[in-house]
């Protein structure tokens, strides 16, 4: 695996959505607008809020993955919609279950089990 840079990063993904473009076409589109969305958040001004464009990253970047395991691996029957439905419903016990918690756990405080709903703007 290359160096991880945000570069390197977009690289990969857009790379992975490539290659299920033609067989995947509304899942690829799904997160193809996810990767978009956080390229626009990661180059934001300095002085935006950065607790705000640190979850909504995290967010998307879950999003991403979670899409990236559904199109490499067996889809289960499901249609893109629904896989998208899915996605959208799990990722936000994603970071636990990587992690090693369960999903109903209580994991520690960390930053990174925080949703983004739950970042208060200054």
């Amino acid at each position: 695996m290359d160096q991880l840079t945000f570069e390197n990063y977009i690289n990969y993904y857009t790379g992975v959505l490539n290659k299920y473009k033609a067989n995947c076409p509304i899942l690829c589109q799904y997160a193809e607008e996810r990767l978009e969305e956080l390229n626009r958040i990661m180059n934001l001004p300095v002085n935006d809020t950065l607790q705000s464009a640190f979850f909504k990253a995290i967010t998307l970047d879950v999003k991403i993955q979670l899409t990236d395991i559904w199109l490499s691996g067996e889809r289960f029957g499901h249609t893109d919609t629904e896989i998208i439905h899915l996605i959208e419903k799990e990722y936000v016990s994603f970071n636990l279950e990587i992690c090693g918690y369960e999903r109903k756990g209580v994991p520690p405080y960390s930053l990174i089990f925080m949703s983004e709903t739950s970042v208060k703007k200054f």
